[in-house]
């Protein structure tokens, strides 16, 4: 019954994420291009994609995305399959239709999919670490939270966020098992795994290595053991990027950072991106800015009085804690002294959607008090991601207002208006539009477009109910 519900959340996610074409933007369209390069024309430079994208590192007379290759090594295979069975199908590749078709399948396969797994993972995350919260609680969370959060709009465009959104958790979920757990050299491993791929999402996650070093030194005579069996598994991740880095850049410690376009970085500050620290931009980050948390997703901030109480009643194994607050702290610290805290044209603090996991771990004890109003902030929130998605994630943020949710997507919304990005999505002169729903692909315009997607839901939402009627009967449900 668990594993129905559980496939039956994360269906509604994945066609809530797939629903959407966004269109174009210098983020994406920098990631789709080194996907198809490499696939099609077995190069990692981007080619034509350089017309629709700044994101660009130059280096030996070639153009790279600026962006980590992480998702190009999980993505590439799978996208290589369906181009390679495309042409042997007869399908003409350089064709309009294909051009979309490829652009929607790497974007599902960049952010969608790791958002829709994401919710899956949270469930086990609060049932390892909360045994005295239900199931219905947990699925409740498992569904909402990526709807009601930053996860929405970034699983329905190829950014990173959702990707490394889910690597983290999962760091997080292996190191509560390797903390609950005996110290076998398995979990160690896969501890180490994990650790790799979250270093290979974000290398911000670099700096909370002390962190494991730290815990292998205290658990245990083993220890030089059991580091180098983490460490095995951390090696094993990182190989890729280091062999992708000697291709591109002719050294493995020589990233696209150091290539990028120079409109990126300014000689003022610190390897031309940091400013000195400055503790009002964690402030506008979480609290008071037309980037900041509220109003869009104003029940996160539920982690403040939730972390309090876990702290006072030490709900939190020790290890877990010291974790997450190290993740807490460099993301904070990098949001602080970043010159593109911001985001550029995009919804929200967007670089500390990975802390969402933890905001949403350390405010379980407030949900948990005030059940009904922490769901009703959710459902609020769910409501204003919704028509910022639908709308569009990044002109209605780039637009230089207040509160870009309620000025702009709002407006445009009620209007009629929906997926109005004007942006290319790969480098064409024949079309004009290249943001549209599903809806409207099979024809429906303005708001009716949007109905296939919430009849969806509904019917989802309605066969949750009868698996939670069910269980709680006794008897199989349907």
């Amino acid at each position: 019954m668990l594993a129905r519900k559980l496939f039956v959340v994360a269906l509604l996610h994945l066609a809530t994420f797939g629903y959407f074409v966004q269109g174009g933007g210098d983020n994406q369209t920098a990631t789709i291009g080194e996907i198809r390069a490499w696939v099609e024309r077995g190069t990692f430079d981007v080619g034509e994609y350089a017309q629709v994208t700044s994101d660009l590192s130059y280096y030996g007379g070639r153009s790279y995305s600026n962006k980590q290759p992480n998702m190009t090594f999980f993505v590439a295979p799978l996208y290589w399959a369906f181009h390679r069975s495309a042409s042997a199908l007869g399908i003409d590749t350089a064709s309009v239709g294909y051009q979309f078709a490829a652009s929607y399948l790497i974007t599902l396969l960049c952010a969608g999919i790791w958002g829709a797994l994401w919710g899956t993972l949270l469930f086990f995350v609060l049932r390892a670490l909360f045994p005295n919260t239900t199931d219905n609680e947990r699925i409740t969370l498992s569904l909402m939270v990526p709807l009601s959060t930053m996860l929405l709009p970034y699983s329905t465009m190829a950014f990173v966020h959702s990707f490394e959104s889910f690597w983290i958790l999962m760091l997080i979920y292996a190191f509560i098992r390797y903390s609950q757990g005996a110290n076998r050299r398995r979990d160690i491993f896969v501890l180490g795994l994990c650790y790799g791929l979250a270093v290979l999402s974000n290398p911000l996650m670099s700096l909370v290595a002390p962190v494991f070093g730290w815990v292998l030194l205290k658990n245990g005579g083993r220890w030089f053991e059991h580091g180098l069996v983490f460490a095995g598994g951390v090696t094993l991740m990182l190989t890729p990027l280091l062999i992708y880095n000697i291709i591109c850049f002719d050294h493995p410690l020589h990233s696209n950072r150091a290539y990028q376009d120079p409109m990126f970085t300014s000689s003022k500050y610190f390897m031309g991106v940091f400013k000195p620290l400055k503790a009002s931009r964690i402030i506008k980050t979480l609290f008071w800015s037309r980037r900041s948390l509220p109003p869009g997703q104003t029940f996160l901030l539920a982690f403040i009085p939730g972390a309090y109480l876990m702290f006072k009643h030490k709900i939190l194994h020790r290890d877990v804690a010291l974790l997450m607050g190290a993740i807490t702290f460099v993301f904070l610290l990098f949001m602080s002294s970043f010159s593109g805290w911001y985001g550029g044209l995009s919804y929200g603090p967007r670089y500390i959607t990975p802390l969402i996991s933890i905001f949403v771990i350390l405010s379980i004890p407030v949900f948990q008090r005030f059940k009904r109003t922490y769901i009703s902030l959710m459902l609020a929130s769910t409501l204003m991601m919704f028509v910022l998605t639908a709308v569009d994630p990044l002109g209605c943020a780039g637009d230089e207002t207040r509160f870009p949710i309620f000025q702009c997507a709002f407006p445009s919304f009620l209007n009629g208006d929906v997926s109005t990005n004007p942006d290319p999505l790969f480098p064409s002169a024949e079309i004009e539009d290249y943001s549209f729903n599903l809806g409207q692909l099979a024809g429906l315009r303005g708001l009716w477009s949007l109905w296939p997607l919430i009849a969806f839901q509904a019917l989802g939402l309605a066969f949750l109910v009868v698996l939670g009627r069910g269980a709680s009967s006794g008897r199989p449900a349907g």
